[in-house]
This record gives C-alpha cells, structure tokens and sequence, in this order.
C-alpha cells in the first residue's frame, strides 16, 4: 500500500515536471517569436521612418533602396545585399558585403538579378551597359569556394513599372525564413510605393506645369547645360517662328535667330558666368523682342537654362509712331509761329508804310495762325485728358437730332465746295435726353469735315436711330475709304487719319482720339465699318441714361 502510493507521488511529480518543463517551453518560444515579431516591426518601423526623414520627397530609388538594405542585418543575417536598376540606357549593379565572399560568387548574383530583370522586362538586356558597385568586406581570393547556398529577389516597381531586382543572398542553405522574406517584401513594396505616389503627385504638377506654359502667350524654352531642349511652348516657336515638331532642336533655335543674334554664344555665357542677360529691341524677321535668358539652379549647381521671349514688336512700333507723332506736331505748331513772327517782324519796320487794307490783311492772317496754333494745343490738352482719364463731359438735357441739323447746315456750304451733297435723317422718336452738346458738336465737326475733305463728288449722309435704350448716329461717307490695316490704328493718338499721299491734308490726327474719349465719357461707344459700295462709315452710341 505504501509502495503504491510512492509510486502515486513520483508520476505526479513527474507529470508535474513535464508540464511545467512543456509550459516552460512553450513560454521560451512564445518569448522568441514575439521578440523576432517586435524585431521585424521595429526594423520596419525604423525604416519607412528613416525614408520619411531623408527621403520623404525623392525620386531617386537608388536611395531609397540603399537606406532599405542598409539597415537589413538588424532583421536578418545573411552574407551579402545588392540591387540592379535599369536607368535609362545602363543597368546598376550595387553588391554590398558584410561576409567574404569570392569574385565568383558576386558574378552569380549579377547574372541572377539581370536575368530576372529581363525577365520581368520581357527584355534582352545583353548588350546593356553595367555600371558595378562592391563596397563592403574584403574580397576572399579566386580559389576560394563561397558557393550562393540560399538567395531571394524581390522585384522593384515604380509607377506600375518594374525598375529593378532587390536580392538578399547567404553562402548558408535554406538560411532564410517566410516571414522574413514577406515582411522585406512589404517594406520594400511600401517604399516603391511613396515613390510611385510621388511620380504621380509631379507628374500631375507636370501636366498643369505643361499646360500653364503651352497657353503662355509669352515664348519659354528650357535647356539642360548640354543644350537639349526639355520644353518649349507653341508661342516660342511661333515667335521665330518655327513649325511645331516634336524634334526641335538647338540648331533649329540658332538658325531662326540668325546671324544678328548670337543666341548660342550668348546662352553659354549665361551658363558659364551663372549670371542672368536680359536684351531688348533683339531684331528677328523684322520684328523685335526682348530676349531674357535665366541660369537655372537646384541648390547652387547650373543645371539648365531658362529663355523667355517677349514681343517688343507693337512697342517698338508705338516708339516710332510716337517719334513720328513729335515731328509732325513741332510742324504743326511751327507753320502758325512762323506766320505770325513773320508778320509781327513785318510790322514792326513796315507799320508805317502799310496802307489800312494791308495792315487789316495782315492781321487776319495773324489771327488765323493764332486761332489754328490755339486748336493744336487744345487738342493736345484733350488728348491728353482722354489718355489720363480724366476727361469731363457736361450733360444737360437737349435735343440730338436739332444739334444733327445745325452740324449739316453749317458744312453744306464746304460740301458744295467740293462737288458733295450732304444729307440728314433723323429718327422723330428720339426724345430729348441729357448729354453734352458742346463736346458732341466737336465729334460732328471732326467727323463731317474729315468725310467731306475725302470725298469729292459724292454723298455725305447724317442718320440717327433710336435704339431703344441709346441712341446711334452714323455718318457715312463715298469717299476713297480707309483700309482694313489702318482700321484698328484710328483710334491710336499716334496715327494720322488716312494718311493718304493724294488727299494733302494735314492735322494733328487727334480727333478720332478725343472722339472715343468724349463718346466713352457719356458711356457709349464709337467704331468704324465699310460704306457698300464704298467710302466709309462711323457710328457712335449714346445712353438715354
């Protein structure tokens, strides 16, 4: 009985022991899978972190793989890490060491990593230069044995594109485990794809970027510093002008600048000096442009240059109209000074001797002279006033069609002149409304004796036409009419209207300008269209309001 239940005790304690050995166990084991677990979450962790802070921001996947492997032995070991990365037209091989392996063995994993790129690539990489990389452990001499027992690769995709080859390799077999192998896979997959997040972030930005530049109306060209063209915008072609081609190049650009013009000389010194050149009044098939040529920088480094063409062309054309518009007024007011210093001169050594219908002659003439030197310089005060915007119109209430009248009236006479009949019609459903009558007449007088002094024996005819909510006045003419180039420019203080070689008129050609600026100040507006069969015609709106 005793015996028996010592027998008892000692299976109890014994299955105790076991139990307790079996749970023991099991913790140990529990302990070490959570301690790899939390190691793997660490290192990755650690690593998209370290990709965040260094490499939040770039495109090179280069780097982004060098700080994956970098970091790698802290997860697992193994005898060495490399990479192959198609870049444009060469393959990179990169092989980092942390155990001695032979020449031999770097050359298996270069031949095994590029025959998967190709592949993957559906490609034949053959002929495609390898730039290579060994940095790490010392190299072991030829004739020792360092066979690749245990490798794997993960592939490299970049923007739904496969970039590269990532291989982890160990001269142990069956060195590496799943989940190693997986949670590598998902860093490496997570850093591919904030680079390929960022591909799409810039290329968006590209797109708006391509899309800003290709509707400037200014011409913008960017080269890198081996003069290849990276972008120009259809306004920049257009300006040299060049036809739209996708394969333009620098000595396209050359050639359409010419010889006047040393673009490329000129670029090159802006590259080399790494200091901006801006020229203006840069002459190109007649026609002008300011030429602005910016270094372009990332960081402190000269990586390319900028070239922003602006057309001076309608400026330079303003400069010479207004050149132009200078001369002819010091003849304008020279013609009446000079009369009236002659004639002051005159009377001054001769009063004596004149008799009265000379003297009285001669004062006419002086008045005339004084009168017309006075019409010059008001109309350059008006202009100027339209110009600064600060011309005045005085509105009261008045009859529009009764000042039509009078304005025809008083030119029949000059009409009669020249072999015209002159004309009026007006609409009686025009009621009397508020405008200003003086400054109105001065738009008449301008336009009824421009028609009449174009055109001889033919018709000048006055409408007026209620419009409802404004009123319209046309004034027409069958004159020789003005062309559609010179149309646009009447308007322009520095054109003469019809600046004809057989009319002989002269004028200051400010009329037209302070026409618009009276019709504008009333809140109207005035242009110009063709009279059918010919001549021309002009018409002006004016508000009730």
């Amino acid at each position: 009985m005793v015996y028996a239940s010592f027998i008892l005790v000692i299976l109890t304690l014994a299955g105790a022991f076991l139990y307790l050995y079996s749970r023991n166990k099991k913790i140990k084991s529990e302990y070490f899978d959570n301690e790899k677990q939390l190691k793997r979450k660490l290192y990755e962790s650690n690593v998209l972190n370290e990709l965040n802070e260094r490499f939040g921001y770039s495109l090179d996947v280069e780097r982004v793989i060098d700080v994956v492997s970098g970091s790698l032995n802290s997860l697992v070991s193994y005898s060495a890490v490399s990479y192959i990365l198609l870049n444009g037209n060469r393959l990179v091989f990169k092989i980092i060491l942390v155990e001695k392996v032979s020449n031999e063995y770097i050359n298996i994993i270069q031949d095994r990593v590029k025959e998967s790129l190709e592949a993957l690539l559906s490609a034949n990489l053959k002929n495609t230069k390898v730039e290579k990389f060994v940095t790490g452990e010392v190299l072991t001499g030829a004739d020792t044995k360092t066979p690749v027992a245990s490798f794997f690769n993960i592939p490299l995709v970049v923007n739904n594109q496969v970039v590269g080859i990532f291989n982890v390799s160990s001269t142990l077999l069956n060195h590496f485990n799943e989940p190693e192998v997986s949670l590598l896979y998902k860093v490496i997959e997570k850093a591919t794809h904030t680079v390929t997040n960022l591909y799409e972030v810039l290329k968006r930005e590209q797109t708006k970027l391509d899309v800003m530049v290709k509707n400037m109306s200014t011409g913008v060209l960017m080269m890198d510093t081996n003069f290849r063209i990276l972008v120009v915008n259809d306004a920049f072609l257009s300006m040299l002008p060049l036809k739209k081609n996708k394969n333009t190049n620098i000595f396209d650009i050359v050639s359409a600048f010419g010889a006047e013009f040393p673009f490329e000389e000129t670029v090159a010194k802006v590259l080399e000096s790494q200091s901006p050149r801006v020229l203006s009044e840069v002459k190109i098939n007649s026609r002008y442009f300011e030429v602005n040529i910016q270094p372009v920088k990332n960081a402190d480094e000269v990586i390319g240059v900028g070239v922003i063409l602006n057309d001076q062309s309608k400026e330079h054309e303003i400069q010479s109209l207004r050149e132009d518009f200078t001369t002819m007024m010091i003849h304008e007011l020279r013609s009446p000074l000079t009369v009236i210093r002659g004639i002051s001169d005159f009377l001054m050594k001769e009063k004596d001797k004149l008799k009265i219908e000379q003297y009285d002659n001669l004062m006419n003439q002086v008045k005339k002279s004084s009168t017309n030197l006075l019409t010059i310089v008001n109309d350059l005060l008006d202009a100027a006033k339209v110009e600064s915007g600060k011309f005045e119109v005085i509105k009261k209430t008045n009859d529009i069609n009764e000042l039509l009248h009078e304005e025809v009236k008083y030119y029949s006479g000059l009409a009669s002149e020249k072999d015209n009949r002159i004309t009026v019609e007006t609409d009686k459903s025009i009621e009397k409304f508020a405008f200003d009558y003086q400054k109105l007449g001065k738009i008449l007088n301008n336009l009824l004796s421009n028609a009449i002094k174009f055109t001889k024996g033919g018709e000048v005819k006055v409408v007026s036409r209620n419009l409802g909510r404004e009123v319209e006045v046309s004034i027409s003419d069958t004159g020789e009419g003005i062309s559609d180039e010179m149309k646009p420019k009447l308007f322009n203080k520095f054109v003469q209207f019809r600046n004809s070689a057989v009319s002989n008129v002269d004028g200051t050609g400010l009329g037209l300008v302070i026409a618009k600026g009276i019709v504008e100040a009333h809140g109207g507006k005035i242009w110009i269209v063709d009279n059918v069969p010919h001549g021309s015609r002009f018409l002006f709106t004016l508000p009730y309001a």
